[in-house]
């Protein structure tokens, strides 16, 4: 095993005063800057007795001097998909302090400002927990990961292996946030060893990403979500791209394809999980090209049941492991995808299927997008499921004449079907599937929009920088606080 995520503050304590770690803005961020910060926050963290520190940063540089110094400093850093209260609040019993853009009752802490020698750096300890992330929660409640070192420097070497000759020298930009196994993996870890640049924010318009990719040779490091909605109006300049990789969820063959053709390059499609680290990768030719290859140091079989089985130098140990993805062998290389094996609900002792149900849905004319999630049992509530829905233009054509047109419309395909437990009891209908900051559409934010009266504005935040915050409203058009204000026209 290569030892240079484990030798990297000393291997960047060797690089000249002046190389660009990063950019913030037009703003280059040297090697001399970048050591201060790591020093500044290793004197913060290094004297403190516990052990558990959450982490959560906008700044991908800010981020990645605060992880190292933590490292450092021997403490175990948990990272934060965003500083929310639900998240904060799941934190606290496992951590002993939090460190970045956290709200002030946190107490988060501050980074030694005052001036300091770059301290001596040790190779860390490739055996020790030194992170921990959380599954994605698209399936369920989000589950704590821990890893050690060492897996992190084998998927390190892993993606340097097989992508670093072809990318070459470039910047590093990225839709998707670092505090996520993936975005830490590709936008931190990956450049910082290789040398290459970091651009500190995500970038989440459209119009700014193109913008930066016409100014230097650059590797994206975006989502399915982000893909989707690249504009072909805008000026993309194809030749500085040097690749694009996506990963978060299904990137759709038309999407992997169009989006190559506006980039100049096809996506670099990555499998895996918080779990398993990475496992294949594909860069499809065709609409029909579907084939995963596996990374060269992940062994895997499929088991009697379809279930996809792995073993890999990323898992924290080196058993097989199921994952809950059918899979088929396409040769000793390669397989494809079939489908979750374990969208199983078990309803009044009745298994249903959630993925058969969203199929019979997803075949109508009237469905662009559907998400099935199962609503436990709770206070004058029966377990029973919900469907979240993205209606065709056809299908908003219906709305147009009432909810409850769609709902009996669509109530009518499953009826027959599937068994009456099966018949999904709550419907939403959206614009869109709300997404995380990785592009997911977890069940957490689909639970969050089946509140009978919402008292809440849903907020995104589009854009934020020293002296501004941009954020998005999306009004419930049955929030409680229309009641009155008017009859005929809602208005706050």
């Amino acid at each position: 095993m290569s030892e240079r995520l484990l030798e990297l503050c000393r291997a960047l304590a060797q690089r000249p005063a002046h190389a660009i770690v990063g950019w913030r803005g037009a703003q280059a961020v040297g090697n001399s800057a970048f050591l201060h910060r790591i020093a500044a926050w290793h004197a913060t963290l290094a004297p403190l007795p516990g052990k558990n520190f959450a982490l959560y940063f906008e700044d991908g540089l800010e981020f990645a001097a605060a992880l190292l110094a933590a490292w450092q400093a021997g403490k175990t850093v948990w990272l934060a998909a965003d500083a929310l209260s639900v998240s904060v609040a799941a934190l606290t019993p496992s951590v002993d302090g939090f460190v970045g853009d956290f709200p002030a009752h946190c107490q988060p802490l501050p980074a030694t400002e005052t001036a300091l020698a770059t301290p001596e750096f040790a190779v860390l300890d490739a055996g020790r927990v030194a992170l921990v992330v959380h599954t994605s929660g698209t399936t369920g409640a989000a589950q704590a990961i821990p890893k050690r070192l060492v897996q992190m420097a084998a998927e390190v070497e892993t993606l340097d292996a097989a992508f670093g000759s072809a990318t070459g020298e470039a910047d590093v930009v990225a839709t998707v946030s670092h505090q996520h196994i993936y975005g830490l993996l590709f936008k931190i870890l990956w450049p910082l060893v290789a040398g290459r640049p970091i651009h500190a924010l995500s970038q989440n318009y459209p119009e700014q990403l193109a913008s930066l990719l016409a100014q230097r040779p650059a590797i994206l490091v975006s989502s399915p979500a982000h893909l989707k909605r690249l504009p072909e109006h805008l000026g993309w300049e194809r030749n500085q791209v040097r690749a694009v990789f996506s990963s978060g969820g299904p990137l759709p063959a038309d999407v992997a394809l169009a989006s190559g053709a506006l980039l100049g390059q096809v996506p670099t499609e990555v499998y895996g999980s918080s779990e398993t680290g990475g496992i294949a990768w594909r860069r499809r030719k065709s609409l029909t090209d579907d084939t995963w290859t596996a990374f060269p140091p992940v062994s895997w079989r499929i088991a009697e049941d379809g279930s996809l089985e792995v073993r890999s130098p990323h898992l924290f140990d080196r058993t097989w492991l199921r994952i809950p993805d059918r899979a088929e062998a396409v040769d000793d290389h390669g397989f494809v995808l079939k489908g979750r094996s374990d969208r199983i609900a078990k309803i009044e002792e009745k298994r249903v299927s959630l993925d058969a149900i969203e199929a019979l849905l997803a075949a109508s004319t009237l469905v662009a997008t559907v998400r099935i999630v199962l609503c436990e049992e709770e206070a004058g509530r029966r377990q029973a499921l919900a469907a979240f829905v993205v209606p065709t233009e056809a299908g908003k054509a219906v709305l147009a004449a009432g909810k409850l047109a769609l709902n009996r419309k669509l109530s009518a395909l499953l009826r027959g079907a599937v068994e009456a437990v099966a018949m999904s009891r709550r419907w939403r209908y959206l614009d869109q599937l709300p997404t995380d900051a990785q592009g997911k559409t977890t069940q957490a934010l689909l639970l969050a929009l089946l509140d009978e009266r919402p008292r809440e504005l849903a907020w995104r935040e589009l854009e934020r920088d020293a002296s501004h915050v941009k954020c998005e409203a999306e009004v419930p058009e049955d929030l409680l606080y229309f009641d009155g204000h008017f009859p005929d026209t809602p208005v706050l």
